[in-house]
């Protein structure tokens, strides 16, 4: 018999799964590593997003002081940023 090739080549691209939820409005953009852009938009409260790239990421995170993020499930500490109106940040894997 034939070796059976998989349809889909097994890579070992990272990917990871950015959630964010918003208490408040927040305007955010999300790139991935190769600079292409995921998310942007603005987030109305109450709404939560899910963003699936490839790490690093650039973000841009307006309200961040009323907005939770996780990054494959890990909560992600945005307090740095909260002292200024919008959080930009790259995020290794």
């Amino acid at each position: 018999g034939e070796a059976s090739v998989p349809a889909t080549p097994v890579s070992p691209v990272l990917s990871g799964v950015l959630h964010l939820e918003f208490g408040a409005e927040s305007w955010v953009e999300i790139k991935d590593a190769s600079g292409r852009m995921l998310h942007r938009q603005l987030n109305p409260a109450g709404s939560s997003v899910n963003v699936r790239g490839q790490p690093p990421f650039d973000l841009v995170i307006g309200n961040a002081a009323q907005t939770r993020m996780t990054y494959n499930g890990r909560p992600i500490d945005l307090t740095p940023f909260i002292g200024t109106t919008v959080a930009r940040f790259t995020l290794e894997e």
